[in-house]
């Protein structure tokens, strides 16, 4: 009986992950494949002190799928926003991957939300988004969000959007100070791994295994949210 209940339990848990990883899939895919175009953006202060940025940037440079990979200041919206409405326009099966760190997260959910007046499809990664650097809400275009953060940072690295639901939203705690996130291998596997999946569809399995390996526990899920930790 012991075994038998044993076998049964290991396939609900079994079934369950396959389910997520399925939903992830479904959602992350496109009806048209083209090149992936990738904007990151630096947390506040001298970009320096967000250096993983430029690692990130580095390793997601040589992704199948990766077309163009832009880094640029938390502060540059609008010029992240109209090449990406130019690009958009230049070629309508290419799409879009952004990622950020601390306030650069947030620019993430405020580029990705405004790119909805263009119909264009964002995906959004953020690395610790701050409450302290607007709250923005996730958008019904955004066909994969994915939130990397920590409650013990005083709100530097905290914010969990809310809003119309994103195709797929993924929140990950991992608690880690906010000044470390971007340099913390976790933290850039994360981001690699989701930007990886975006350009790539052969990917979409690496990153479930990479999130259900290091961020084994589901605190609640539904239809189109899951919260995960380590």
């Amino acid at each position: 009986m012991g075994q038998t209940h044993g076998t049964k339990s290991a396939k609900r848990s079994l079934g369950k992950a396959i389910q997520r990883g399925a939903i992830v899939a479904t959602l992350l895919s496109t009806p048209a494949f083209g090149a992936t175009d990738v904007w990151l953006f630096y947390g506040w202060g001298p970009n320096g002190w967000s250096s993983g940025i430029d690692q990130i940037a580095r390793k997601v440079r040589h992704l199948r799928g990766v077309n163009e990979v832009h880094v640029t200041d938390y502060r540059n919206t609008q010029l992240a926003y109209d090449s990406i409405v130019s690009a958009h326009h230049s070629d309508p099966h290419r799409s879009f991957a952004l990622v950020g760190y601390s306030c650069g997260g947030n620019s993430t959910l405020s580029v990705g939300g405004a790119m909805a007046h263009n119909n264009i499809t964002a995906h959004v990664i953020a690395l610790q988004p701050s409450i302290w650097c607007g709250r923005y809400p996730t958008t019904a275009n955004m066909r994969y969000f994915q939130d990397t953060w920590s409650y013990g940072t005083l709100g530097l690295g905290s914010y969990m959007p809310e809003g119309p639901p994103a195709g797929y939203t993924t929140f990950i705690a991992r608690p880690n100070p906010h000044g470390a996130a971007d340099t913390d291998p976790l933290y850039q596997r994360d981001a690699v791994y989701a930007v990886g999946a975006v350009a790539d569809p052969a990917r979409r399995a690496a990153l479930e295994r990479h999130l259900a390996r290091t961020a084994p526990y589901v605190d609640r899920q539904d239809a189109t949210v899951i919260w995960r930790r380590e």
